[in-house]
C-alpha cells in the first residue's frame, strides 16, 4: 500500500512540473488593423531612366499629345512633347464656318514642347511622386479656307501660332512597376498670332472681282493648363 502511494505521489509531482513548463503566447492581431493603409503598404518607387507617355485629356483641345521623359541626374529629368494638332477644337475653334462665299475647314497642324522637371522630396529618385516643372510650348493650328460653290477663288490656308510658357506642379504615381499616372496643373503666359481670310467682292475695272481679305490678330493672355498622362516606364 505504501509503495502504491509513493508511485502515485511521484507521478503527480511530475505532472505539476510539466504544467509549470507550459508557456502561453497571446497574438495581438489588432495592431495591424490599427495601422493605416500607407503604413501597411509603402508607396511604390521606381528607378527607371525613361518614361513614354500619352495625354488623352489634351485631345479635347485638338492636341494628340505624345511625351518622352528622360532622367538627367537625380533629381532632375527632361520631358519632350510632340504631336499633331486639329483645328476647330478647343477655345475659339469649336465650329467650321460656312457661307455662300467661302468655307473654313479643319486642317492638321503641329505642336512641340520642352520641360525640365525637379523632384524635390528627400529619398525619392527622379520620376517618382511630386515635381515642379518650367515648360515652353509652341503650337500651330491650321485651317483650310475654300471659296463657295459659285466662287472663283482658290483655296488658302489660315493659321494660329501660339508660344506658351507655364510653371507646372505635378505628381507621378506608379501603379505598377512599369505603369504610371502623371497628374499635373500649371499657370503661365501665352502669346498668340493668327491669320485668317474672308472672301470679299470689289468693283474693279467696271466689274465685280472676288479677293481674299486678310485678317491678322495678335494678343497675350494668362493661361492655365491641366492634364493626366498615362506612362510606360523602362
Amino acid at each position: 500500500m505504501k509503495k502504491l502511494f509513493l508511485i502515485y505521489f511521484c507521478f503527480s509531482g511530475l505532472q505539476l512540473i510539466a504544467q509549470d513548463d507550459k508557456q502561453i503566447i497571446i497574438l495581438d492581431r489588432s495592431s495591424n488593423r490599427n495601422r493605416t493603409e500607407a503604413e501597411r503598404m509603402p508607396r511604390r518607387l521606381v528607378e527607371h531612366m525613361n518614361v513614354f507617355k500619352f495625354d488623352p485629356l489634351r485631345m479635347s483641345i485638338g492636341e494628340i499629345n505624345f511625351a518622352y521623359e528622360r532622367v538627367l541626374d537625380d533629381p532632375m529629368s527632361l520631358e519632350v512633347e510632340l504631336g499633331p494638332t486639329v483645328s476647330n477644337l478647343g477655345r475659339n475653334r469649336f465650329f467650321v464656318t460656312q457661307s455662300s462665299q467661302y468655307e473654313k475647314n479643319s486642317a492638321m497642324g503641329v505642336f512641340t514642347s520642352i520641360a525640365f522637371k525637379f523632384y524635390p522630396l528627400d529619398g525619392r529618385p527622379a520620376l517618382n511622386q511630386l515635381y515642379i516643372s518650367p515648360k515652353f510650348k509652341y503650337r500651330r493650328y491650321n485651317e483650310l479656307i475654300e471659296g463657295g460653290s459659285t466662287s472663283t477663288l482658290e483655296s488658302i490656308r489660315g493659321f494660329t501660332n501660339e508660344s506658351i510658357f507655364t510653371f507646372n506642379f505635378g505628381y507621378q504615381q506608379w501603379l505598377a512597376d512599369r505603369f504610371s499616372f502623371d497628374y499635373y496643373f500649371g499657370i503661365g503666359i501665352g502669346s498668340y498670332a493668327s491669320t485668317t481670310y474672308q472672301a470679299s467682292s470689289e468693283f474693279i475695272n467696271n466689274e465685280w472681282q472676288e479677293t481674299w481679305l486678310k485678317q491678322d490678330d495678335k494678343y497675350t493672355r494668362f493661361v492655365a493648363t491641366i492634364g493626366m498622362k498615362v506612362g510606360i516606364g523602362k
